[in-house]
């Protein structure tokens, strides 16, 4: 049995079984693999095998069943055991080895480490003269245009888009690849240039296509126009491993023509941070949805209780910083964004 202990933003860590190399380009673009492990039990165990024993699954919907007391979800061409249900807390999630991707990996990282003190946010974080920005806001809010035009400054990035922040307010990052869309790179030559020539060609073929194909097929092309890339790809030497929050910014899209930025309310951008968080773990609830479903005497209180205690730490954390809100056009001109920013 191999075993491989993985940290976690300085929460905890992350425990590997019976990998290999196929098992753990699965788990690596979500978790830094080579993060140093955090002493002390494991946020997380997850364990690889052939193939889950198992009775007659009852099938709820497309991707989810429930075999005795357990819940399974479909993914790819595989089945995961999700450790869900408070008598299965603290069990592992067994993945096949068919399996696409390590379902809710991030959501139970992130409930894990928010019952043992941390506060998962989904934001991004900079450090800047020795100070931590937050910035928070809802999908497309413009997070990682933010990070791009700051880093072009020479900022460095702790985090773009999981962030755990611990008691004493210090931010640090998940690992989570960035997923860098076209428009944005055209705006940042500082990371595009990292980009391998290959992934360049592909991104240049997938945008004659968009000029030229009917609106039927454009939307799974404009999925494709973007890439991923690792944080310490993107901005080689230019990573803080960690930075303690001074200010909050809540970055959100406007229908507006200029950027502008105005001092805000922090106990209102704490609760919306909250609930963007909130808003990410919904695919973990209707998991959780379908095992309440099914086995109608199982719940699990870690995930009954974890809004209301992130919006009580949120309130304590970011309701006493300075915070601004900044308005923005999407997509924006992240010169311009970076000046406000």
């Amino acid at each position: 049995m191999t075993a491989r202990m993985v940290g976690v933003a300085g929460s905890g860590s992350l425990l590997l079984l019976d990998t290999k190399p196929a098992d753990l380009s699965l788990v690596a673009p979500y978790v830094d693999t080579n993060a140093e492990a955090v002493p002390g039990d494991p946020l997380l165990t997850v364990r690889f095998v052939d193939r889950l024993p198992r009775r007659e699954l009852r099938l709820v919907g497309e991707r989810h069943a429930v075999d005795d007391r357990a819940l399974l979800m479909r993914s790819g061409a595989g089945w995961a055991r999700l450790p869900l249900g408070d008598a299965n807390a603290g069990d592992e999630l067994v993945c096949e080895r068919r399996v696409d991707e390590v379902p809710h990996l991030v959501d139970l990282l992130n409930l894990a480490a928010l019952h043992r003190g941390a506060l998962p946010l989904h934001a991004a974080a900079l450090a800047r003269d020795g100070a931590g920005v937050l910035l928070v806001g809802w999908s497309k809010g413009g997070k990682t245009e933010a990070v791009l035009a700051r880093t072009a400054r020479g900022d460095r990035l702790v985090a773009d888009e999981w962030v755990h922040l611990d008691s004493q307010l210090t931010a640090r990052a998940l690992g989570y690849r960035m997923r860098i869309w076209a428009w944005q790179l055209a705006q940042a030559p500082h990371v595009a240039g990292r980009l391998s020539a290959k992934e360049r060609r592909r991104l240049a073929a997938v945008g004659t296509l968009l000029r030229v194909a009917p609106q039927a097929v454009r939307s799974p092309l404009e999925r494709r126009h973007g890439s991923y890339l690792r944080p310490e790809a993107a901005f080689p030497g230019q990573l803080a491993a960690a930075a303690v929050v001074s200010q909050v910014v809540l970055l959100e899209s406007h229908d507006v023509s200029d950027v502008t930025s105005m001092e805000a309310d922090a106990g209102l951008v704490a609760e919306r941070a909250a609930a963007s968080t909130r808003f990410e773990r919904r695919g973990l609830m209707e998991s959780y949805a379908a095992l309440r479903y099914a086995l109608p005497g199982i719940s699990d209180s870690r995930l009954d209780e974890a809004h209301a205690i992130e919006l009580a730490m949120a309130r304590e954390r970011l309701g006493q910083l300075p915070a601004r809100v900044v308005a923005h056009p999407y997509p924006v001109d992240l010169d311009r964004l970076g000046d406000v920013v």
